[in-house]
Order: C-alpha cells, then sequence, then structure tokens
C-alpha cells in the first residue's frame, strides 16, 4: 500500500480483509470500505470474541456496502456512510457462449449430458454430504463435479472412497471465475442443496448464474423462496431425504427437455437478475465518490 497510490481499499467480507484493511488504515491513513456477507453480521459480528472488534472495522469504514435488508442495522449501528449496491453478474453467463470440453480441459470421459455440478464452499449446511448420499444410491448412470474447497472436503473423500464412488463424483481444484460459465454450460444441471445455513439473509449467487446459462437449478426447498419468480425454473426438494433426492436426479437426467425453456427465456431472466452494465455503472459512481 506504501509504494502505490491507494485511495481507497474496497474488501469483500469483514473477516480476514475487512481486519487487514481496517489495520492498514490505521498503520497508514488510506481510507478503506466494506462490503459484508450474510455470516459476517449473522454469526462473526455477534461473537463475543469478535463483536468489539468488528464493530470498530464496520463504525470506521469510509463506507459500508450493503443491500436494502441490512440498511437499516448499519443506520442504526451509527455508520457514516452506507451505499446500497446491487447484484452484477457478468454477461459471460450466458446460454449461447463457449462450452467447456470436459476430455480435454479437465481430463474427464464422462457423458456432460449426466453430469450434475455442485460449486462453492464444501461444508455441511451446503448439504454435499446428502448430495453425495443421493448419488450413491442412483441407479442409472450420472455424475457429479465439484468445484471449491472446505472444512469438509476430506471428510467427503474418504466418504467418496469408502462408497467406491470415485469413477462418479470427481473433484476439481477450485477454477478462476472466468471459467466457470463455460463449465456451467457443460453439464445438465446445478445442485445446491443448502440446508439449516443459519443465516437468514443469505442469498447464494450460483441459481442466477445457472439460470443465466440456461441450466436447471435443483435446489433445497429452503432457500428457493429468496429468489421469487425465478424459483418457477427450480426444481426443489428436501436434500435431507436422500431417496427422495436420488430420485428427483433420476428424473432430471430423463427430461432431456428440461433446460430448453430456461435458454429460451434468458432475456427475460437477465432483467430480473440485472444488467452487468448498468451494475459497473452503478459501481463505478458509488467508487468515485467512495474515493473522494
Amino acid at each position: 500500500v506504501s509504494s502505490r497510490p491507494v485511495q481507497n481499499a474496497l474488501t469483500w467480507y469483514l473477516l480476514p480483509y475487512g481486519v487487514a484493511a481496517h489495520i492498514t488504515s490505521k498503520l497508514t491513513g488510506i481510507k478503506y470500505s466494506v462490503k459484508h456477507a450474510g455470516s459476517d453480521i449473522t454469526r462473526l459480528y455477534h461473537d463475543p470474541y469478535l463483536h468489539n472488534f468488528l464493530k470498530s472495522v464496520i463504525l470506521d469504514a469510509n463506507f459500508v456496502f450493503t443491500n436494502s435488508r441490512m440498511k437499516k442495522f448499519f443506520e442504526e449501528l451509527g455508520c457514516k456512510n452506507i451505499s446500497i449496491s446491487p447484484r452484477g453478474i457478468p454477461d459471460e453467463f450466458n446460454p449461447h457462449s463457449e462450452i467447456a470440453d470436459l476430455k480435454n480441459e479437465y481430463n474427464l470421459d464422462i457423458d456432460s449430458a449426466k453430469t450434475f455440478l455442485f460449486l462453492g464452499k464444501i461444508s455441511k449446511p451446503k448439504g454435499i454430504g446428502y448430495l453425495i448420499d443421493a448419488i450413491s444410491e442412483m441407479r442409472t448412470e450420472s455424475h457429479l463435479l465439484i468445484v471449491g474447497d472446505g472444512p469438509y472436503k476430506e471428510l467427503c473423500v474418504r466418504k467418496i472412497s469408502e462408497s467406491g464412488l470415485e469413477n462418479k463424483i470427481h473433484f476439481l481444484e477450485t477454477l478462476p471465475s472466468w471459467k466457470i460459465p463455460s463449465l456451467i454450460r457443460a453439464v445438465n444441471s446445478v445442485v445446491i442443496p443448502e440446508y439449516n445455513f443459519g443465516v437468514p439473509i443469505h442469498q447464494s449467487s450460483i441459481p442466477y448464474e445457472a439460470l443465466l446459462c440456461g441450466k436447471t437449478p435443483i435446489v433445497s426447498k429452503e432457500i428457493a423462496s429468496k429468489y421469487r419468480e425465478l424459483s418457477d425454473y427450480f426444481i426443489t426438494l428436501d436434500p435431507t431425504d436422500t431417496n427422495n433426492f436420488a430420485i428427483t436426479l433420476e428424473d432430471v437426467l430423463k427430461n432431456e427437455n428440461l433446460n430448453e425453456k430456461i435458454a429460451r427465456d434468458y432475456n427475460k431472466i437477465r432483467g430480473v437478475v440485472g444488467d452487468y452494465s448498468e451494475y459497473m455503472d452503478i459501481m463505478e459512481k458509488l467508487l468515485i465518490e467512495v474515493s473522494s
């Protein structure tokens, strides 16, 4: 920071980046802004060991980027400047662009039409354990790609090995963000089995990304309602009922026309999610304001 003309540090998440920016600001005088996750506020902020320090991180920030549902919380906390930041999903998430070649790019000689995709943090509340159980119960040919890392990964790898599922379930290392759209377009559908997540304001971007790429999100009933009219495109289930989970996945593979309507409705879906160029314009104005 001391060797570069930094005007403002924009940090995503209170931990660890907001904390790092807070300390850097104290040492150098450089301003910083924070954009929080749902778990930052509902979990970490109320942790007795972290509360006072994270409160300082928030209150000392030049700007706080939040959503309309959380604005009142930050107003009552006494934040100086609060900005409502829209959701921005790049135009690369669309049904018409390049499709990943699973064999040549990822060394996977599998049928992409019979392949499901799980993206994100590998943790128990994400429902990955139930998804693995469901795949093991399926009687038809199927494959699962898991992209991500997390505290539950080692246990999942052991579970897959003990169940003899190495030929059906494949881990990919965490990928750069620009490779995700082509990978989504290469599979049958995307599974988001979050349950008992404990963060009411949390709203994953993955269902939006799947829809924009023309693929069906298979989503837990617990989070489906957060997506309002777009949830009409979802297949919903209770991930803890692994038998029904497996049957649902089998039904998805049988429906060869499942994704056609989603691809046709791209413009409608993009309209609900938000135009990315408008998002960039808004964020540019906000960042100019933050840095002034």
